[in-house]
């Protein structure tokens, strides 16, 4: 299948567009900007990621799976489009298939500390305690590698260890 790509340049102030909405929070905007950013550019793989956030943040999640699933019949090999997937299955309590999409982001990604995060999060939902905080470390350390600053996985784990009675 070839891919469209109409007009890069105005597809790309497009995608500046979605992301200044986005900055201020208007999620409507941004999904709409980043959607005709896509019909400029289907190869745009950041207008395909930010089209789904603004849903998610929305709380539509079905429109946002949607979007992420459209995205990853054109970059099946995107490992935060598999995360971002995931996390709106986890979010719309859909466990059996955000563990999968989750599980492919990390097949992809060894060290994607978001998608690390989110399993330890789903295998904490099934009690399964020890592989849940075995990833929660395995986000941390991900996160210390890329000199990243993001907390979830420090708070997780700290609220699991608390519930076990261990911290």
């Amino acid at each position: 299948m070839r891919l469209q790509s109409k007009r890069p340049a105005e597809s790309d102030k497009h995608l500046r567009q979605a992301r200044a909405f986005f900055d201020q929070r208007k999620f409507t905007e941004a999904a709409l900007e980043a959607r005709r950013a896509i019909e400029l550019n289907q190869q745009n793989v950041d207008a395909w990621k930010l089209s789904g956030l603004p849903l998610q943040l929305s709380r539509r999640f079905p429109e946002a799976a949607q979007e992420f699933t459209a995205a990853l019949e054109i970059f099946p090999r995107d490992a935060d489009l598999w995360f971002f997937l995931g996390r709106i299955r986890y979010l719309n309590r859909e466990l059996k298939a955000a563990e999968e999409a989750v599980r492919t982001a990390i097949r992809l990604k060894s060290d994607h500390a978001d998608a690390l995060t989110q399993l330890g999060m789903l295998l904490e939902a099934r009690h399964d305690h020890a592989q849940a905080l075995k990833h929660y470390e395995a986000a941390i350390a991900a996160n210390r590698k890329q000199s990243r600053s993001e907390t979830m996985a420090l708070v997780s784990a700290g609220h699991l260890l608390m519930k076990l009675g261990r911290l």
